[in-house]
């Protein structure tokens, strides 16, 4: 709940458009990392990932990723969409 207490008070809501870097990259997607700290993560489902694609053939460490924020849960996990 404090997690997600911060990530509202840094203006980290459902429909905010925001920009991060490619941070770890895994099967079920990828983590982005923003300014602040915070991350998120942006599933293979949300992202210009092919259903049955791999991850790592669509984005790299470092990457510059725009994705709008879709929920924000509990524990302040965010989850994206491109």
């Amino acid at each position: 709940e404090q997690r997600a207490e911060v990530a509202k008070q840094k203006g980290l809501v459902r429909g905010v458009e925001v920009t991060g870097t490619v941070d770890r990259i895994e099967r079920y997607g990828v983590f982005i990392r923003f300014e602040d700290g915070q991350s998120g993560l942006l599933p293979a489902a949300e992202s210009k990932v092919p259903r049955g694609g791999e991850v790592r053939k669509y984005y790299t460490l470092g990457d510059t990723v725009t994705a709008l924020i879709i929920e924000v849960v509990d524990r302040g996990r965010i989850r994206l969409s491109e």
